[in-house]
């Protein structure tokens, strides 16, 4: 029996499984039958042909699955410490935190992490505990950070809110229509689209598919790391966790609204302005 293990995505979990793994038949029997055991010096017969065993080759049959069972990858560990995954390796690199598992990956490492040491991590971190019941505080606190690499943040939340329906759900596609016009506004009105880095131009915002995979990479990614909001491809739904979402009341929502508005002005505000119709 031969058992072909296409690897389409490569990493420290590409491992294939082995016929011996599958069926935990540790020794390595060229031609032999998986539910027998063999000794040195029986014979091995294959379609009339025997041959005698010669050795025997023990073959690891613990899968990486099962021998670290309930580890966290980093990414995993780093939503769960509620913090970026490069702070988390940063911290590993520095010493300052010890993964429990480091496995080579070409010039880098991967580093895994048992649930029980996270708790340790917290503590010496002094990260907070984030939970269901905490989540709007998170949600509030997280727009009050002020925090903006570039305008995408704001941009992106005031169009959720606008789009949502009671459910704390929308279309993916309007919501990214509505975002995508923000910045084409602001070109057509001949001011700075966003600081200098940024990457929108006129040709780029003109492709919806590159806007809509940028606009899921940053800035959906970084609200949907702390639970926030969700993405249901196979509906091309975006929503609010719903959790979030029905602990929001009408005030709270105006709030959040007056308050990136106000953000979005600020950071424009050396950046040609922000006028009224272009919001």
């Amino acid at each position: 029996m031969f058992v072909i293990d296409v690897v389409d995505q490569y990493g420290s979990l590409a491992r294939p499984w082995s016929v011996h793994a599958i069926f935990s038949q540790p020794c390595y029997t060229p031609f032999g039958l998986l539910n027998r055991t063999y000794q040195v010096g029986e014979m091995v017969e294959v379609l009339g042909l025997s041959e005698t065993v010669q050795a025997l080759i023990p073959v690891d049959i613990t899968t990486f699955e099962r021998q670290y069972e309930g580890y966290l990858d980093e990414e995993q560990a780093a939503r769960n410490l509620y913090i970026g995954t490069e702070t988390l390796r940063t911290w590993v690199k520095q010493g300052s935190v010890s993964a429990d598992l480091s496995l080579p990956l070409g010039k880098r490492w991967i580093y895994y992490f048992k649930p029980e040491s996270l708790e340790y991590i917290r503590q010496s971190k002094g990260l907070g505990v984030h939970t269901d019941e905490t989540l709007k505080d998170d949600f509030i606190a997280f727009l009050k950070e002020k925090n903006y690499t570039f305008s995408f943040k704001m941009v992106f939340m005031l169009s959720m809110f606008k789009h949502c329906n009671m459910h704390g759900e929308a279309s993916i596609d309007v919501v990214m229509e509505d975002y995508r016009r923000f910045y084409l506004n602001r070109l057509a009105s001949q001011l700075p689209v966003d600081r200098e880095r940024c990457m929108y131009t006129e040709e780029f915002l003109s492709d919806k598919v590159a806007v809509k995979r940028n606009m899921l990479a940053n800035p959906f990614e970084k609200f949907e790391r702390k639970r926030f909001v969700h993405y249901v491809k196979d509906l091309n739904l975006i929503g609010f966790n719903p959790i979030l979402y029905a602990s929001l009341t009408e005030q709270d929502i105006n709030e959040c609204t007056t308050l990136l508005t106000e953000h979005l002005r600020e950071y424009y505000q050396n950046l040609g302005g922000l006028p009224d119709e272009l919001l």
